[in-house]
């Protein structure tokens, strides 16, 4: 997923770029809010179902459970204040977009958090937006084997960053 989305980041021509999962599970109306705050001077917006007032549908307990405890590790660890990491629904202006995606080195489903890293590490404006969410039935994601290469790809971000790979590019 990481690589498909990075080819199209890179691709993309726009002044904003959105990413949304192929699902639709963000529908696009949720997008308004997002291009309001992106002329407000934010360089990245995170759609999110943790903010307050985001909506969730369909999320099954256990799913909700492992998201709390992954969004319980990744803020003390990596010092991101972005509640949800994993939303796939994000909005960037351009040139942001481009210098971040060109280095990215994670290339599976925990993509996002290395994005959202480094642009913290580099110091983009991130804002947070609550949106409507619908867990798509018929999903194919093994969420016991994406949980295990998350924690392995914190892992990765956090050497990568003492190794210097995430040098300001």
């Amino acid at each position: 997923k990481g690589s498909a989305v990075r080819r199209g980041m890179l691709a993309a021509q726009g002044e904003v770029i959105l990413f949304a999962d192929a699902d639709n599970s963000t529908p696009i109306e949720e997008l308004g809010p997002m291009l309001d705050l992106i002329a407000q001077g934010y360089d990245i917006v995170v759609g999110s179902r943790a903010a307050g007032g985001a909506q969730e549908a369909h999320r099954s307990a256990l799913r909700r459970t492992m998201s709390a405890t992954l969004r319980g590790m990744i803020r003390p660890l990596f010092n991101l204040n972005v509640g949800d990491t994993q939303c796939g629904f994000k909005l960037f202006r351009r040139e942001v977009a481009h210098r971040l995606f060109a280095a990215q080195t994670i290339m599976g489903f925990s993509f996002d958090l290395e994005i959202l890293y480094l642009a913290n590490k580099w110091g983009y404006k991130i804002a947070e937006q609550p949106v409507a969410w619908v867990d798509a039935p018929g999903s194919k994601v093994d969420s016991a084997k994406e949980i295990k290469r998350f924690l392995k790809d914190m892992w990765r971000i956090k050497k990568n960053d003492y190794d210097g790979v995430y040098k300001d590019k």
